[in-house]
């Protein structure tokens, strides 16, 4: 028996056809299901939405997709190894941290007020700590500005 696409006629073997296609009634060629695809999700942008988030719900619930998960972006899926690496960082840089998170406090409690880029006047800024030891004492500089800081420090 010889399969025809029913929309466009077209002559179908397995090339041409569109996967999961069984019953006569839907014998569709792969350039006719890509327009009917693209036309229903142009009709109905929630339900398609909705249908490729129940998609992915599904490909995720199963056991073997969640481990290509978690070897995708191991930090994400993994707490425990965040929350290490976390405490690691933290016990290697910390004096760095101390002194960003003291100078964090001071700005929510308004006693320190960010300034702009003290090179360019650009009003978002961040503060760079010349000296942790002294975390109040920083020079406000954009992002720009203040990798410009750390990379000229790097090749001195």
């Amino acid at each position: 028996m010889i399969k025809v696409c029913r929309k466009c006629k077209a002559i179908l073997d397995a090339a041409n056809s569109a996967p999961g296609r069984i019953k006569k009634r839907d014998y569709i060629c792969k350039a006719c299901a890509s327009i009917y695809q693209r036309e229903w999700t142009a009709r109905d942008k929630a339900k398609s939405r909705e249908a490729a988030r129940l998609r992915v719900s599904r490909w995720r619930s199963k056991p073997e997709n969640k481990a290509k998960e978690q070897q995708r972006r191991p930090g994400y899926y993994n707490p425990e190894q965040q929350k290490a690496y976390g405490k690691k960082y933290y016990l290697e840089h910390k004096e760095k941290k101390l002194a960003q998170i003291k100078l964090s406090q001071k700005i929510k409690a308004g006693k320190v007020k960010k300034e702009p880029c003290n090179i360019c006047g650009a009003k978002k800024a961040e503060a760079h700590h010349e000296d942790y030891g002294k975390p109040l004492q920083v020079e406000w500089l954009c992002s720009k500005h203040h990798k410009g800081v750390h990379s000229a420090r790097a090749t001195i």
